[in-house]
């Protein structure tokens, strides 16, 4: 990093993203655990998903016999103590203003991002309101410890150090609608406290899942301008060399520059070069002062995306454009992000074209017309991952083997009309010395057997569309770290690299395992599971499904016929019999086997029990087995069980879907065994 980066405080920006890293995929044990401390008075010092810190003040905050409904605007200090906090932090709220309203003049136009300028106290003095769900959020409002509970900026005062806060970590409902939140103390020239800094992100639009440099940066730019405002209360003189050095290194772009290697630019409004980073200087083949009196529109042959981007004042996602002013058109990703009334950055992302080797599967053949049957249970399945499709959330798919679950991981691609490609990895299949090299690839000469031109590696080769992880219960439980940190910085390196390759994809996941079963048993990492889980999605057996199996069978006498070029034969009524009572361990592909069976014994074009697998033939019929009859407590055992799964163990969400409260829900878990986490 540069002097920059260490100018504002590099340990402290890492500590806070380490934080980061270690407690977002953890939210929903988080909200469990709050739940639980304050629904059954469990201590949260002894669950291992909350911090100390947090645990203390959700301790305080009972105490002083705060709910988490309290409505902020309700916390209106009243008229003398507004005027005795603006005695004692007038000299703040002067400087602070001056600052945070040049500064920050893009915030207003923002969904997405809000900013609030706190006393000593836990007082709001200064909103500057983007995101809609602090629109409301005025100055004089007690927003301390006190008041409503756990929140960034409170921890902040209670410790005099700079806090991160994931959104269930937070007290009060309405601070939890956040993604996270940010706050950085603010000193007088004694070194006491003068107030705090804080910047939230609303969770609809979650800045560190789209870009962790640039939330990375933002917190940098939110050190500095903490900075800036204690240099004006010490007095300072900004005029002279030193002062005005420090100033003009904590400009955003020099910021967020010092803290990724990705190509990246500065324009204006009108799309004009005021600065650019050596990644940036190798892509556009030209230096700042080469292209002056050049725009970034003329470079893209006026893009009409990129001059709506220009013009808009929200970030937006990745769009493609082509450079047109190297000789050979470069096609590139980028992602335009105001920071101020007149400046944006761009970041670029060459895309290259991938040559994998032959074996790679690049593409996905099946979509959900491809997958056969008739029944409600495949229906109701069906629907839910079409709606699943339309979104990039990671996906995990539970089933039993043979099921069907990467016919729906390739249909789930395939509509969500991706156009990168569909990588597939079976993690029970990967050698254990080479689990490594198949994710993250491998430069030339690396390690003996390797090949000496390299190769990307699944993670690299992924870019762009979706990586599907069959058999995720079996993957190495040392790799799980590994893989869990490359997810999160969308970004890997080859082995014997010296680079990080940027790549962006949609996971899905794949089991026959009770993965929270294997977290019990310390077989799986719950942060990773966590990652892989934003959508859960539960393939029927075929036993679910009795509906389907002669379908089915018809639909494979059919096909198999066609390969082979054999008259299609009929079906005994024994053997349509025996084929619904059989209990299909082996679901489909078991199905299919026997299909082939039958069809090689088959005589006079008839299928016979006789020429049906014998394990088919000796299994006894049980109609309430078959038919899954239970009594009315085990329906509701797994009514619930659904919706905790449904819900992502959600104890409130999970009460919403069932259509009762939370206590009565409560009630049923402790009714039932089943597990809240």
């Amino acid at each position: 990093m540069s002097t920059v980066g260490r100018a504002i405080g590099e340990n402290q920006i890492e500590n806070l993203t380490s934080i980061l890293d270690s407690m977002y995929p953890m939210r929903g044990q988080i909200e469990c655990a709050l739940n639980r401390f304050l629904t059954y008075g469990e201590d949260p010092r002894e669950c291992g998903c909350v911090r100390h810190e947090i645990a203390m003040s959700w301790l305080r905050s009972r105490n002083y016999g705060i709910t988490q409904d309290v409505d902020l605007l309700t916390k209106r200090v009243k008229p003398s103590t507004w005027k005795r906090v603006l005695k004692n932090s007038g000299t703040l709220l002067s400087v602070a203003k001056e600052v945070l309203l040049k500064d920050l003049s893009f915030v207003t136009r923002h969904s997405d991002f809000s900013a609030f300028l706190f006393d000593d106290k836990g007082i709001t003095l200064l909103p500057v309101n983007g995101g809609k769900t602090f629109s409301s959020v005025v100055s004089g409002l007690d927003l301390s410890e006190e008041s409503i509970g756990t929140s960034s900026h409170s921890l902040c005062i209670y410790h005099d150090r700079p806090t991160f806060l994931v959104a269930p970590e937070n007290f009060n409902w309405t601070i939890q609608d956040v993604s996270a939140s940010v706050s950085v103390p603010i000193h007088y020239e004694s070194g006491s406290l003068a107030g705090v800094l804080t910047f939230t992100y609303n969770r609809d639009n979650d800045l560190y899942l789209t870009s962790r440099e640039m939330l990375s940066g933002m917190i940098a730019f939110q050190f500095s301008l903490a900075q800036k405002i204690e240099n004006s209360l010490r007095g300072l003189d900004h005029n002279s060399k030193t002062s005005s050095t420090q100033t003009q290194s904590h400009t955003p772009f020099d910021i967020i520059r010092s803290l990724t290697d990705d190509s990246l630019a500065a324009v204006n409004k009108k799309g004009e070069f005021l600065h650019l980073n050596t990644g940036a200087e190798k892509l556009l083949q030209a230096t700042l002062k080469q292209l002056k009196g050049t725009t970034l529109l003329t470079l893209t042959g006026n893009e009409p995306s990129l001059i709506g981007a220009l013009k808009s004042s929200r970030p937006t996602p990745d769009f493609p454009i082509q450079l047109l002013n190297t000789g050979n058109p470069k096609d590139c990703l980028i992602r335009v992000v105001p920071v101020n009334d007149e400046e944006m950055i761009i970041r670029f992302k060459q895309l290259k074209p991938s040559k994998p080797n032959n074996s790679e599967h690049l593409s996905a053949l099946y979509t959900f017309s491809d997958i056969v049957g008739e029944s409600p249970e495949l229906a109701r399945t069906k629907q839910l991952a079409q709606k699943f499709a339309s979104t990039s959330r990671n996906i995990i798919l539970f089933g039993r083997s043979g099921t069907g679950k990467e016919l729906f991981a390739q249909a789930i691609h395939n509509a969500s009309r991706s156009q990168g490609p569909f990588i597939s990895i079976n993690c029970a299949s990967l050698p254990r010395g080479l689990v490594e090299s198949e994710f993250f690839g491998y430069e030339g000469g690396s390690f003996t057997g390797a090949d000496r031109k390299g190769r990307a590696g699944k993670l690299e080769l992924a870019d762009g569309g979706t990586l599907f992880l069959d058999e995720i219960g079996d993957m190495p439980l040392g790799f799980q770290p590994i893989l869990l940190r490359a997810l999160e910085n969308k970004q890997v390196m080859r082995i014997g690299g010296s680079q990080y390759v940027p790549t962006n994809f949609r996971v899905i996941a794949a089991t026959n395992k009770d993965i929270p079963d294997l977290i019990a048993k310390n077989l799986f990492r719950e942060d990773l599971y966590y990652r892989l889980s934003s959508l859960k999605l539960l393939i029927p057996s075929l036993k679910e499904r009795r509906n389907d199996i002669l379908v089915l069978a018809h639909y494979f006498i059919r096909k198999q016929c066609q390969e082979y070029n054999l008259p299609i034969p009929a079906l005994e009524p024994d053997v349509e019999k025996a084929l619904i009572s059989y209990e299909w361990p082996g679901n489909i592909r078991e199905l299919h086997n026997c299909i082939g069976t039958a069809l090689t014994l088959a005589e006079n074009d008839i299928i016979r029990a006789e020429d049906l697998p014998p394990e088919i033939l000796t299994q006894s019929y049980d109609v309430n087995e078959t038919f899954g009859l239970k009594s009315l407590d085990e329906m509701e055992a797994m009514a619930i069980r659904d919706a905790m799964f449904r819900t992502g163990h959600n104890v409130s969400k999970a009460a919403r879907f069932l259509g009762i409260n939370r206590t009565t829900l409560y009630q049923k878990l402790k009714k039932h065994p089943i597990d809240t986490m």
